[in-house]
């Protein structure tokens, strides 16, 4: 369904894209609770990453790359089936961190 979905990732591309539609939309329980439906549990975690659990029991995921915590599942397909490139995803939290640091 995900990738025979132009709309869905044109939505998944918009929020990973743009640091400030991150950071708005992440801590979206349903909307974050959705696109992990369409993570491929069964592949590893890029380089550098792991899956953590809160006190709530809920799974969160540590970039320890660049030292950033997230609840999307970095194993979303984005294009084509394929998964982001770590590097990608890595520059996209660095970018991120700067917005909220007001850089």
């Amino acid at each position: 369904m995900f990738t025979n979905s132009s709309c869905l990732k044109h939505m998944v591309l918009k929020i990973r894209r743009d640091a400030r539609n991150f950071e708005r939309y992440q801590h979206n329980r349903d909307l974050v609770t959705f696109l992990n439906r369409f993570a491929d549990a069964q592949l590893e975690l890029p380089r550098g990453w792991e899956i953590k659990t809160d006190p709530q029991g809920k799974s969160f995921f540590v970039d320890h790359n660049s030292r950033a915590t997230t609840f999307i599942d970095p194993r979303i397909p984005l294009q084509n089936g394929r998964l982001p490139n770590h590097l990608t995803h890595r520059q996209h939290l660095q970018r991120l961190r700067s917005y909220s640091a007001g850089e």
